[in-house]
This record gives C-alpha cells, sequence and structure tokens, in this order.
C-alpha cells in the first residue's frame, strides 16, 4: 500500500512539474517578443518625432516664405525696384510708409530678427529697423567675418527665389537668411530683394519640445552640407553628409565610442534633410530592464513552482480534505468586502464569488462601450480636420454608420452666445440639444454621425446619391430642426451645408466647403447656406479707373455726398449684379481704401488716417449696408479736413516753416520730407505751399540757410570740415559744392578773401 501512495505521490508531483514547465516557455517566448516589440516601438517613436519635427520646421519656412511672397506683392516694393538712380522726395514717402508697413506688421511674433528690402538701384534698405544704405545696414546688424559687406553686397544682388542660407550673428549664434526676388521689374534685372533673418534658435525650440530624450541629436542640413540648427560641433563629422542621406532610411554611426542610430527624413518646404541620432543605448535600455525583469522572474517561478507543486502534491494527495482545506483558506484571505454577511457553507462563498466576478466584468463592458464612443468620435473629427489618407486606417472601423456611396457636411453654430463661465456652461447645454435633435430628425432619413467642433456640432449624412432630391430633404430636415430649437428652447442656430462628395474622402472636402460658407452669413443675412449656392461667385470685381477719379475729385471738391454715393454705387454693382466672391469683395474694399488714401494725399491730408487713427475693418461679418455707411463716414470727415486746409490764408504757414529751419539747419537730416513729417503734410503738398507763399523752393531756402550760417563761421576761422558739419552737410565735398554753386566760390577761396 505504501508503494502504491508513494506511486500517486510521484505522479502528481511529476504532473505539476511538466504543468510548471508551460509557463517556463511561454515565458521564453514573451520575452522574445516583448524585447522586439520594444525595439518596434522605438522605431515608431522615433519616425514619428520626426515627422513632428519636419512639420514644426516646414511650417516655420512656410510661414517665412509666405511673408517673402506678400512683402514681394506690396506694391510699394514693386513701385520702388522701378526705380533708377536717386529716389525722389515721393519715392522716401513711400519707403517711409513702407518702413511703417513692415514695422507694424506682426513679424516680431514670429521670431523674426530682421525683415528689410533691399533696393539694388539706389543701393538703399527699407527694414523693420530703418531707411539706410546697405553698407550702413551690414555694420549695424551683419557685421561678422564669416560674411564680410562684399560678399553679402554681391549676395543681395544676385535672383533669388525663395532661397536660405545660413549666417552666423556678431556672438556666433547661427541664423537662417531667407531671400526672395522682386519679380515685377522694368529694370531688365533683379532690383529689389526681400530678406528675413531669423534665429536657429526658433528651429531649436521646436526640435527640444518635441525630444522624448535630452541625449538625442537633430541636424538639419541643407544642400551644400550646412549645419542650419544649433547643435555640439563634435557631431558633425565628414561622415554625415548630405548627398550620401537617403530619406526614410536608418544607418549606423559610430562617435568617440558612442553608437549611435540615424534616420533621415526629407523637408517638404526646402532643400534641407532632417537627421536624428539617437545613442543606441538608449533604445536599448528598455531591453536590458525587460531581460534582467524575466530572468529573475524565471528563477522565482521556477522557484516558487518547485515550492509550490510540492505543496500542492501535500494537499491534494486527500482530495476531500484539500478541497475543504482550499475553500477554507479562500475565505480566510478574502478581504474585498468587510461588511458582507458571512456565508454558512462554502456553496454561498462560491456565489459571492461568482457576483462579484460578473459585477467586475459589467464594469469593465460598461468602460469599454465609452472607450468606443470617444474614439469614434476622435476619429470623426479626424475625418472631418484631415484628408482620409491622414485621417488613420482606422476610420471605417470605428465610425461603420457612414457606408453610404456620397456624404454631406453640416455645421451647427449657436446664434448671441457671451463670454464667460456661466455662457460656457450654456453653450455646452445648447449643443447638446443640437445635436441630439439633429441626430433625431437627420436620423429618420439618413446615416448620420455627429461631433462636437470647437463651438460647432459637426453632422456626417450618408446619402445614396447626389441627385437634388436629397439636397432638399437635407433643406428640410434643417429647417424642421431650426424651427423645433427655436420653439422649444427659444434660441437661433446657424446651419452651413457642404457640397455633396462620394466616399469617405469627399467628407473632408465638405467640411472645408461648410467652414467657407460660413463667411457669407451676415453678407447673405440668411441662417442656412449650401455651398452649392455660393461656389459660383465671380471672382472678378467691377471698380474702373473712371470711377476712381471720379471719387478722387469729389474728395477734392469737398462733395463727401457724392463720393459716398460713389462708392455705394461701386459696392452695390458688385454685390448684386456682379455676385463677386468672398475673397474678391475683400480685395475690393481694400481697393477702395486705397483710392481714399489716394484723395488724401492729393488734397494735402496725407497723414489723416494716420492722426485721427481710421481704419475700414473689412470683414464678411459686416452687412453691406454697414459698409456703406463706414465709407460714407470716412469720407466726410475727409472733406472736412480738405477743406479746412483750403481755409488756410495768409503766409502764416510759410512763416512757421522759416522758423523751423533757421532752429533746425545744423540738421544733417533736415530736408522736405522731414519737414513734411514735422508740419503733418505731405512733402510735395509743403513744398507747393511754401512756394505758392514766398515764391522760393523750399530745397533752395534750406540751402540758402545753411550757406548764409556758413559764411559766418568761415569769417570766424573756422574750417571747412568743421563748418560743414556746424551747417548740417554729412560731409564736406557736398558742402563745397552746394557753397560754389549759391556763392560763385569754394569754401576755401571764402576764406583766404577775408580780411
Amino acid at each position: 500500500m505504501i508503494y502504491k501512495k508513494r506511486g500517486v505521490y510521484l505522479k502528481l508531483y511529476g504532473s505539476y512539474i511538466l504543468i510548471l514547465l508551460l509557463p517556463l516557455f511561454v515565458g521564453a517566448i514573451v520575452y522574445a517578443q516583448t524585447l522586439k516589440a520594444s525595439q518596434a516601438q522605438a522605431e515608431r517613436l522615433n519616425n514619428s518625432l520626426m515627422q513632428i519635427v519636419k512639420n514644426e520646421c516646414d511650417n516655420q519656412v512656410n510661414e517665412a516664405i509666405r511673408n517673402l511672397n506678400r512683402i514681394a506683392f506690396d506694391t510699394r516694393v514693386q513701385m520702388l525696384s522701378n526705380e533708377k538712380g536717386k529716389f525722389s522726395a515721393e519715392d522716401q514717402y513711400d519707403m517711409y510708409a513702407l518702413y511703417m508697413d513692415l514695422k507694424n506688421s506682426n513679424f516680431s511674433a514670429q521670431s523674426y530678427k530682421d525683415v528689410f528690402v533691399y533696393f539694388k538701384n539706389t543701393d538703399t534698405v527699407v527694414s523693420t529697423s530703418g531707411n539706410m544704405s546697405l553698407e550702413l545696414f551690414y555694420h549695424l546688424y551683419y557685421e561678422n567675418e564669416e560674411f564680410p559687406f562684399p560678399e553679402m553686397e554681391t549676395y543681395l544682388s544676385q535672383f533669388h527665389f525663395q532661397d536660405i542660407i545660413p549666417i552666423r550673428s556678431g556672438n556666433g549664434n547661427r541664423e537662417l537668411l531667407f531671400t526672395l526676388t522682386s519679380l515685377n521689374s522694368d529694370l531688365g534685372e533683379p532690383s529689389a530683394t526681400i530678406g528675413i533673418r531669423m534665429g536657429a534658435d526658433v528651429l531649436d525650440r521646436r526640435i527640444a519640445s518635441a525630444k522624448w530624450d535630452e541625449q538625442m541629436q537633430f541636424l538639419i542640413l541643407d544642400s551644400r552640407n550646412q549645419v542650419l540648427n544649433t547643435i555640439d560641433e563634435a557631431m558633425i563629422t565628414d561622415r554625415i553628409q548630405y548627398d550620401k542621406l537617403e530619406a526614410g532610411t536608418d544607418f549606423q554611426y559610430d562617435l568617440n565610442g558612442e553608437r549611435y542610430t540615424g534616420l533621415v527624413m526629407e523637408s517638404q518646404a526646402a532643400k534641407w534633410k532632417y537627421v536624428l541620432l539617437t545613442p543606441a543605448r538608449i533604445i536599448e535600455q528598455s531591453a536590458r530592464e525587460i531581460r534582467k525583469y524575466c530572468v529573475i522572474g524565471l528563477f522565482l517561478c521556477i522557484f516558487l513552482g518547485f515550492a509550490v507543486s510540492y505543496y500542492l502534491t501535500n494537499k491534494n494527495y486527500n482530495p476531500l480534505k484539500a478541497l475543504v482545506d482550499l475553500f477554507k483558506g479562500q475565505q480566510k484571505n478574502d478581504t474585498s468586502d468587510s461588511t458582507a454577511a458571512a456565508p454558512v457553507n462554502e456553496y454561498q462563498w462560491l456565489e459571492l464569488q461568482v457576483q462579484s466576478f460578473f459585477k467586475e466584468h459589467s464594469d469593465i463592458k460598461h468602460n469599454l462601450t465609452e472607450n468606443q464612443k470617444i474614439l469614434r468620435q476622435y476619429y470623426l473629427f479626424r475625418l472631418l480636420e484631415y484628408p482620409l489618407e491622414e485621417a488613420g486606417k482606422a476610420v471605417e472601423h470605428y465610425v461603420p454608420r457612414l457606408t453610404d456611396s456620397h456624404h454631406i457636411v453640416l455645421l451647427f453654430s449657436i446664434e448671441g452666445m457671451e463670454a464667460g463661465e456661466q455662457a460656457e456652461e450654456e453653450a455646452g447645454l445648447r449643443r447638446f440639444i443640437v445635436m441630439n435633435i439633429a441626430g433625431e430628425i437627420l436620423g429618420e432619413h439618413f446615416n448620420v454621425e455627429l461631433v462636437e467642433i470647437g463651438e460647432m456640432a459637426a453632422a456626417v449624412a450618408g446619402l445614396p446619391g447626389e441627385e437634388e432630391g436629397y439636397l432638399d430633404s437635407i433643406r428640410e430636415c434643417i429647417e424642421s430642426m431650426r424651427k423645433m430649437i427655436r420653439e422649444q428652447f427659444h434660441f437661433q442656430v446657424v446651419a452651413l451645408a457642404g457640397d455633396v462628395h462620394k466616399g469617405l474622402e469627399g467628407i473632408h472636402p465638405s467640411y472645408q466647403e461648410a467652414r467657407e460658407a460660413e463667411e457669407y452669413v451676415s453678407l447673405l443675412e440668411t441662417d442656412t447656406i449650401f455651398y452649392r449656392d455660393i461656389k459660383n461667385a465671380n471672382k472678378k470685381y467691377y471698380y474702373p479707373m473712371e470711377m476712381e477719379n471720379k471719387i478722387i475729385n469729389a474728395i477734392k471738391a469737398g462733395d463727401s455726398r457724392q463720393a459716398a454715393e460713389l462708392m455705394g454705387q461701386v459696392l452695390d454693382v458688385n454685390y448684386y449684379e456682379n455676385k463677386a466672391s468672398s475673397g474678391v469683395f475683400k480685395c475690393l474694399l481694400y481697393d477702395m481704401m486705397g483710392t481714399l488714401m489716394k484723395g488724401a494725399d492729393e488734397t494735402g491730408c496725407g497723414s489723416f488716417f494716420e492722426r485721427e487713427n481710421i481704419s475700414l475693418q473689412i470683414s464678411m461679418k459686416q452687412s453691406l449696408e454697414e459698409k456703406k455707411r463706414q465709407f460714407a463716414a470716412i469720407t466726410e470727415s475727409l472733406c472736412r479736413e480738405a477743406e479746412a486746409r483750403k481755409g488756410d490764408g495768409g503766409n502764416e504757414l510759410s512763416d512757421r516753416i522759416m522758423e523751423y529751419i533757421e532752429s533746425e539747419y545744423h540738421d544733417p537730416d533736415l530736408n522736405i520730407s522731414q519737414t513734411g513729417f514735422h508740419f503733418d503734410m505731405t512733402p510735395a503738398y509743403l513744398s507747393a505751399m511754401f512756394k505758392k507763399q514766398t515764391g522760393k523752393s523750399l530745397l533752395k531756402y534750406i540751402n540758402t540757410v545753411r550757406v548764409e550760417a556758413a559764411k559766418e563761421l568761415l569769417a570766424q576761422g573756422t574750417s571747412v570740415v568743421e563748418t560743414a558739419e556746424k551747417v548740417g552737410f554729412r560731409d564736406s565735398r557736398t558742402f563745397i559744392r552746394v557753397f560754389k554753386e549759391y556763392t560763385g566760390v569754394t569754401p576755401g577761396q571764402m576764406k583766404k578773401m577775408q580780411p
């Protein structure tokens, strides 16, 4: 009998050992797969990181290029680039206006260190720092041994099309210079170069915000193999060459005994390549941790497995006793619910355990349902905001109801909401109401998916086709929904609808069209707009030169009523007859504003807009009548200003001008333009008024005052160079030329004639 017992004991013990070998084998497989997954995860993470860095840096480059193009197409830049020789007084005013445009732009918010326009024909630079010669501009802001002045002068004189070169600042920091040559030139060669200087620290910040480990290194190389961003110089070797780097490939790189894994991506905005160098030990660190814990776990599993096998063999030798002891042991160790009533027997205890299990299972199922809902909202949002290929492969899985052949996107916004915390809660409640009613009404006829996008509710409706009858049904559903909301909940909803497009890939363009229709809400004065109704808007506007001249003549004549009527006619023709599109209508408004500025210049009120702080808010959110009232108010104020200037009689103005010149003649910057700015008039108008009242040229009077003062200084024994400086000439050569022109002798001859 004893042998029989021993045989049963050994069989039980052997069976437990065999069962133990299975988890050990599975554990080894899990370890190998986990190591492989860790390395794959690191590779995916690096690819995502590179994509983020590439997108951030490319967006920065594209923004700079857009600003270059905007400046290049500026009217003043194109006019000044066609001037030969020295700029006239009117050109000087255009340069000052260009400087103010650059200075008042939001270039500082875009991390640009400098924005400038170089006019080769006059060797002049207009920048956010002022107007000056190229040589002075270089010495003030670009002087560097690696980028000497002749090299910069040669570079800016060449033709450039969205070129980017690396330079260094005076303190050695890396910077990028974006250049673009103005294409509208009558001189037959590049005559104006637009430049934007941006510090490499802008790219460095984009890179630093994306790195998941500080030991990772990024290089940005241009086609000349120059490093554009700030990086440890020791990382740059001959092994990293632009031409040898293939986009989308990995390579191994050893430096000072450290092994790196390199990843290359190519820029879509410039001839750059982005290189990510990741120390191999970072990638292998997780694998080493996994290996360590897996080995420890395997040894513990073996030790505990043998111990537990021995224990279970002894416990289960007597099945009945072991079963009772097992239930008792589990009952003693169960502390999950100390308030529960003690079970009468083992079956009741088992029932409690089963109930607990099913409760946990129900909670998990509920959480999974909520997660599915969140994922559906997320992928629907991506399907609206991005093209189908960028929205993600799981879109079709999480939006199963969008199976129709065609789709249309509807946007619903709530009118009359104010800012504030309570308003936010009210807006959220109203969006919830809109989504529920829209889902109920539209869902009766179509397959619909709804999602919140910012302050709007979006609905994607599936249509069996693109027939007009389906759109009619959509219109009826929208009207029913708006009526129900208005009558039962007392607020208004604006509905915007894109066009009907085929397949899931048509959802994004339909959403973009619905967004575009938003600009027409106030213009068309309606609360329901279909993109199909506005997409054929005219791309040109009616504003002939004769009409512009009539408006300017009315302003010069002081007839504000006539000017306002003419401008109203232009707006009516383009709105009602020409049906100009939203973007074209904005261009028309800017053009008409330019007409008012021309009228101000011709009446001597060039500073009217700046002094009175008058501006026209160009927005499609305003109705046509509001635009007419704005133009009428501005023309009335401008005509009053012009009439007031006509009323200035006598020689009071010329007396004040002469008094100003006699007190400021020693200032080398004193000229007609500065005098005009001082008296808040355009230089041309001021010069004409001075000539009319005194019969003298304003420039000649300035030189006459300076020559008379020079005579007195020469008579006192002052040197020619010092005299030139004291009477406002920048150099003695100009002083000698002007002095001889006005007196017939040179300053030196004048000194010799003194007793």
